[in-house]
């Protein structure tokens, strides 16, 4: 059912499903592949096919998922949004955001952010340890790949849901390379994407035990 409701152009919805897990995989702005804009005023770029990305996620690391899709303001700027009002009742200790860009903005192929520069510490990590499994796979070791706050484009310093002190934000975001639809007519990622996600997942998994177990640096 999620698959289909990831194809819809013309409505707008919000998919939440709540695990007993201190992890949410939540994407805010989630467009099927060739709609571009999402419906706000400003016309803001949707995160083309961002949804099944982070479907992949939430269900490999047993996370809780939430999934905006074609919504007319942006709903991980502000506090009273169901999107974020949903994430803050599930108090979890992690929240991974996917995004997509466009490769307009920035030279990286991927952009890894806690909102904070006092937070650039787990985003770094991220980032090495993502750079360590894709240069050793053939098809995604052109990737750059960097979390350092200084140097990064995408920051997320007005994500509400990435700066909020309740838990720790991680913000990535994915170029188009990794979002666009393989053959077929299925309109979901092409391998490339998966087999990127599925790296992500170990990267993920080894960086949230070390951090659950030194107790983070809040």
């Amino acid at each position: 059912m999620l698959n289909q409701m990831l194809k819809t152009k013309d409505q707008s919805f919000l998919y939440a499903r709540h695990l007993n897990s201190p992890l949410v995989v939540g994407v805010p702005h989630h467009s099927p592949y060739g709609s571009s804009h999402l419906p706000t005023p400003d016309l803001r770029p949707g995160d083309e096919n961002t949804g099944y990305l982070g479907a992949y996620l939430a269900a490999k690391l047993k996370a809780s998922l939430i999934i905006a899709c074609n919504y007319s303001f942006d709903v991980n700027k502000t506090w009273f949004s169901d999107y974020t009002r949903i994430i803050r009742s599930w108090r979890p200790n992690f929240l991974i955001e996917i995004h997509g860009h466009g490769g307009n903005n920035t030279g990286n192929d991927i952009e890894i952010s806690c909102g904070k520069a006092e937070k650039s510490y787990l985003a770094e990590k991220l980032a090495s340890a993502l750079h360590s499994r894709c240069s050793k796979h053939n098809l995604l070791q052109h990737l750059q790949i960097s979390g350092k706050f200084s140097e990064i484009y995408y920051q997320a310093t007005m994500s509400k849901t990435i700066i909020c002190d309740s838990w720790n934000g991680i913000h990535l975001e994915l170029p188009l390379c990794l979002r666009k639809p393989g053959s077929g007519l299925s309109g979901k990622p092409s391998h490339l994407g998966y087999e990127f996600s599925r790296l992500l997942v170990a990267a993920l998994q080894d960086i949230l035990a070390d951090e659950s177990h030194s107790g983070g640096k809040s």
